[in-house]
């Protein structure tokens, strides 16, 4: 009797339903979005416009005047995010670590790194985000797969199907 070879023999349409059914029902739990989308961060009322990149690790979010300080003797980073209309929101937080992101055609940058919580449609959740310069970027947020992950699937041809709706 030969080890590798099958016992039972399974159809091929039988093969076929049984793997395009788990394929179907593991998408059908997650929610279809675009690649622009609106979120909101933490309990603030305005919104964003982010980039959703599933080939990016991580979230970067582009903040203004980012400065570390000491609070506590704990390291804190402090930064600027300004909405769609122009308007300035200041926020503090711990810093959580240093990360050094490589980029296409520059040098590596050092970019400090926190735990911030989005809202995209109706998922809230905290995730690791770094914060860098983006202005010459055309979405201040740029949300990764540590966000994404096991909730959402990514169709290219869409933008802006949601309405971020966290806690409402």
């Amino acid at each position: 009797m030969n080890p590798f070879k099958p016992t039972t023999k399974i159809q091929l349409p039988t093969l076929l339903v049984c793997l395009l059914s788990s394929t179907l029902t593991g998408a059908a739990e997650k929610r279809v979005i675009g690649w622009i989308e609106p979120i909101t961060i933490e309990s603030k009322t305005f919104s964003l416009s982010a980039k959703i990149d599933t080939g990016a690790d991580s979230s970067s979010i582009y903040g203004h005047n980012i400065h570390i300080t000491q609070q506590d003797g704990q390291p804190w980073v402090s930064f600027t995010i300004v909405d769609e209309s122009g308007h300035p929101h200041h926020f503090e937080k711990p810093l959580a670590k240093q990360t050094k992101v490589k980029r296409i055609g520059s040098q590596s940058q050092q970019r400090p790194v926190i735990h911030l919580g989005f809202c995209l449609a109706n998922h809230y959740k905290e995730a690791m985000v770094n914060i860098t310069d983006r202005q010459g970027y055309k979405h201040p947020v740029l949300v990764g797969r540590n966000f994404l992950r096991g909730v959402f699937t990514v169709d290219p041809e869409l933008q802006n199907t949601t309405t971020p709706r966290c806690g409402q």
